[in-house]
């Protein structure tokens, strides 16, 4: 099994900006990380925090937690959320015929074959596309 490097960013609601930490600490009380040289703290009310997955999209871009992506498959495509869930990311699929679909990325379901993804936002900012 290939290892995944594990990284985050930090969504600043109040700024509306991302902020890609040097350093990210889990702390007694919450999360820290070191940025532009300096350790905060992060108030999780002011910021957003979202795991690297360890993919990349189409055009090789890391897929982060609260991605937005297209999912593409043979014959269709979908768009969905990335999540963290009982210890998977999953894409939660919005347009499938039934109610949202949520799938583990490193095990697609017999219904889904996907062969790519391209992220087109993020939960936080307008769509890209």
């Amino acid at each position: 099994m290939e290892k995944r490097e594990i990284k985050f960013r930090a969504w600043d609601k109040q700024k509306k900006e991302w902020l890609i930490p040097s350093t990210f600490a889990v702390l007694g009380s919450g999360f820290g990380m070191q940025y532009s040289g300096m350790w905060r703290s992060l108030d999780l009310d002011k910021f957003a925090v979202s795991q690297f997955t360890g993919l990349l999209d189409k055009n090789g871009k890391e897929i982060y937690e609260g991605d937005r992506v297209k999912c593409f498959d043979n014959s269709d495509r979908y768009q969905g959320a990335i999540v963290f869930d009982k210890g998977a990311f999953s894409v939660q699929i919005e347009n499938c015929l039934t109610n949202v679909t949520s799938y583990d990325i490193g095990q697609t379901p017999a219904m889904f074959d996907f062969t790519e993804f391209e992220i087109v936002g993020n939960i936080y900012e307008k769509e890209i596309k």
